[in-house]
């Protein structure tokens, strides 16, 4: 059985975690992916080791052939510009005019190959005032407005748990554009320019309160909207046994199945009370989820329809049997560990299923077969090993 994917060739010139994220999406659905990095001759030169962080080389690799390539050389630019004579996507993680005098951007490579789609995958897009702009996760957050919503009324705008920049404003942004591109490509018969900043994705993540503020004229508060904590019944918890349960029971149904189970009856005529009343509401909220553990609540209101789940650690939900089922956790075969375990592929499909082909791709690996494929001969890989060009 075929995945999605199969025979879409991309090269991915990111190495970063919008990149990383993105490019997981499309191996882990069958495309053909080159991930190129630094060769070792290079990290050499400026005293840097390769990062070997376990979960970088299981989670964020797989499904990719790693090419370690000196691009700053005459000989290493003329291999990556083969890669992208032959490839169907070209992803770059540099900013625009590090690209232009490297010699990767677009117009460069769209004269080589016109059916090509690049993407230029950056924290703050191609134009404006931060296209040259260094940045991280952290940063692209701050500015599109996730930071400054998280937290508490009372408190500071706190670090979100999730690289939400990199992940779903870059990573999933770029595997979107990159699809719907290939897609207008059946039509058109051309490639074009992809233009995805991390920044304008949690922008778009944000929309519910950035619309509602351009609507009405008032700034959402952060931990004062209904979605932030407003209100008890869309909350977290603190239970008997110091761990956390979620409650989001919005809808007036759920609402009143929540307040029955849990002894508060009293309260379903006052869902959306403000004031003193919210106040004593919140009190004895608290006081009620303090008397039993979280599991217990879990057992006695997860499946009654009153939208409650734990607040699990890493660890935890690495052990949940939903997610264990859905495959999100998976032990997969290493080459050299045996069985390892590790997050699963995103999406499911029943016709062209994703497959996890490799786990943890080494720089050296796949070069032969990689340079070969775009014509290059077994004596002259060997002379650019030989000359640190190549891995």
């Amino acid at each position: 059985m075929s995945a999605a994917l199969d025979g879409i060739k991309v090269v991915d010139l990111t190495n970063v975690g919008p990149g990383a994220h993105c490019i997981k999406i499309l191996a882990d659905l069958g495309a053909d992916a080159v991930r190129i990095v630094e060769a070792r001759s290079v990290m050499e030169k400026r005293g840097r080791t390769q990062w070997k962080a376990p979960f970088w080389a299981y989670g964020m690799r797989r499904n990719t052939k790693v090419l370690g390539l000196d691009l700053k050389s005459e000989p290493g630019l003329e291999v990556f510009r083969r890669l992208a004579q032959s490839a169907d996507v070209v992803m770059v993680g540099l900013r625009p005019a590090a690209a232009e005098r490297l010699g990767v951007h677009y117009n460069a490579l769209r004269i080589l190959n016109p059916r090509l789609i690049y993407c230029c995958l950056t924290g703050y897009g191609a134009d404006g005032p931060y296209r040259d702009v260094v940045g991280h996760d952290i940063n692209y957050q701050s500015i599109g407005g996730t930071v400054g919503m998280t937290g508490t009324q009372d408190g500071p705008p706190v670090i979100p748990g999730a690289t939400a920049a990199d992940s779903a404003g870059g990573g999933m942004q770029a595997a979107i554009a990159i699809l719907a591109a290939v897609v207008a490509r059946q039509r058109t018969g051309h490639g074009q320019f992809l233009d995805v900043a991390a920044t304008d994705g949690i922008v778009n993540m944000m929309s519910v309160a950035i619309d509602e503020y351009l609507s009405t004229g008032v700034e959402p508060t952060r931990g004062a909207t209904l979605l932030t904590g407003q209100y008890p019944w869309y909350n977290i918890y603190e239970t008997k046994d110091g761990k956390y349960l979620s409650v989001g029971a919005i809808e007036s149904w759920f609402y009143q199945n929540l307040c029955r189970l849990i002894g508060l009856e009293d309260l379903i005529p006052h869902q959306f009370a403000d004031g003193e009343k919210r106040a004593e509401m919140f009190r004895r909220f608290r006081e009620t989820f303090r008397t039993k553990t979280r599991d217990e609540w879990v057992a006695l209101l997860m499946h009654a329809d009153t939208c409650v789940a734990p607040v699990y650690s890493i660890a935890e939900l690495t052990a949940d049997p939903h997610l264990r089922q859905r495959a999100m956790i998976r032990e997969v075969a290493h080459p050299t560990r045996g069985s390892v375990a590790q997050t699963g592929i995103l999406v499911r499909m029943s016709e062209t299923p994703g497959v996890i082909r490799n786990v943890d791709p080494q720089p050296g690996e796949f070069t032969e077969a990689i340079l070969r494929d775009v014509g290059y001969s077994s004596q002259r890989i060997a002379e650019l090993r030989d000359a640190g060009i190549v891995d």
